[in-house]
């Protein structure tokens, strides 16, 4: 499973909305998320990937939709 995949998988757990139903544009908002969800989607992602987020990354300007997601996740993957 691709860390891409990964992503997809864990906000539909926590959306509970099938993986299947959910694409990189759709806005966290629009899958039901306010700022309580936002943070337990954090907590899952570094937990999954084993990683930490600085601060600066967690803008919740920048983190809108599930491809901004993706793109800090590919971010930190990389590093």
């Amino acid at each position: 499973m691709s860390f891409r995949e990964k992503v997809i998988e864990t906000v539909a757990e926590l959306s509970f909305i099938p993986a299947d139903d959910i694409n990189q544009d759709d806005t966290l908002t629009s899958l039901g998320f306010d700022s309580l969800k936002m943070v337990e989607l954090i907590v899952a992602l570094e937990d999954e990937f084993n990683i930490v987020f600085n601060d600066s990354d967690l803008n919740p300007e920048n983190l809108t939709a599930v491809e901004s997601i993706i793109n800090l996740i590919e971010k930190h993957t990389e590093e």
